[in-house]
C-alpha cells in the first residue's frame, strides 16, 4: 500500500489488485501444502481460524507456552521501520532518500537481530541447560 501511494492512480490500482490476487493464490497454495504435511489436525485448525480476516474472538485454546516478546519485536523491526520510512518520506517523492531510509532500516534490523537476537538465543540455551 505504501508503494501504491507513490504511483499514479492507474498504476496503483493495478498494483493493489495484483497484490490481492497474488496473496489469495499464496494463501491457497500454503493451505494445501500444510494440509498435506499436517493432515487432519490442520484441517480442524482451518475450520476454526479464518484465512484472511481475523476474528474478534479467539477460536483456538490458549497455549501454555510463555510468549517471547523480544523475539516478536526483533522479527518485526524491519517491516515497522520500512513503514515508518514511507510514512515520513512518501510526501517528498524523493526515491533516493526513500531508498536510503529503507536500506538504513534494513541495516539497523540486521544489527538488532545480531545484538538482541544473539543475547536471547544465549539466554534460551542457558535456561535449557545447554550452556
Amino acid at each position: 500500500m505504501a508503494v501504491a501511494m507513490l504511483m499514479p492512480a492507474s498504476g496503483a490500482l493495478f498494483l493493489v489488485v495484483g497484490m490481492i490476487v497474488l496473496t489469495i493464490r499464496l494463501i491457497g497454495g500454503e493451505e494445501s501444502f500444510l494440509a498435506g504435511q499436517l493432515g487432519e489436525d490442520y484441517s480442524e485448525y482451518r475450520k476454526m481460524v479464518p484465512s484472511i480476516l481475523p476474528s474478534w474472538k479467539s477460536r483456538v485454546a490458549a497455549s501454555t507456552a510463555k510468549p517471547r516478546w523480544t523475539h516478536g519485536v526483533i522479527a518485526e523491526c524491519f517491516p515497522v521501520a520500512t513503514a515508518g520510512c514511507f510514512a515520513a518520506l512518501a510526501w517528498s517523492y524523493d526515491a533516493n532518500l526513500l531508498t536510503r531510509c529503507v536500506l538504513v532500516s534494513f541495516g539497523a534490523s540486521l544489527i538488532v537481530h545480531a545484538v538482541i537476537g544473539g543475547r536471547e538465543s544465549v539466554s534460551a540455551r542457558k535456561s535449557q541447560g545447554a550452556l
